[in-house]
């Protein structure tokens, strides 16, 4: 439905799917932390390496982050999975 809602600037199907099967595999050998697997949907204002980050402005439409911010990269250590990045109003 987000082509109607346009609720995510990005969708990140690929990267989620490889991080959920990934938390699967932990889940099923009993080394998930406690937020593994859970997905989430991030705001477009936060760096993610590799992944385009907008903060939804016409400037920054083809920047792809080449880090990750503090938040994202404490997500990925906890085990979330990013679905990816939603849509806000430009630069927050």
């Amino acid at each position: 439905h987000n082509a109607n809602l346009n609720a995510f600037i990005t969708v990140c199907t690929d990267s989620a799917l490889a991080a959920a099967k990934e938390a699967d595999k932990k889940i099923a050998e009993g080394t998930a932390k406690p937020l593994t697997g859970i997905p989430y949907a991030h705001k477009d204002i936060f760096c993610t390496d590799g992944i385009k980050t907008t903060c939804a402005s016409k400037m920054l439409s083809n920047f792809v982050a080449p880090y990750d911010a503090t938040v994202t990269a404490k997500y990925q250590e906890a085990g979330l999975v990013m679905l990816g990045k939603t849509n806000m109003d430009e630069f927050a």
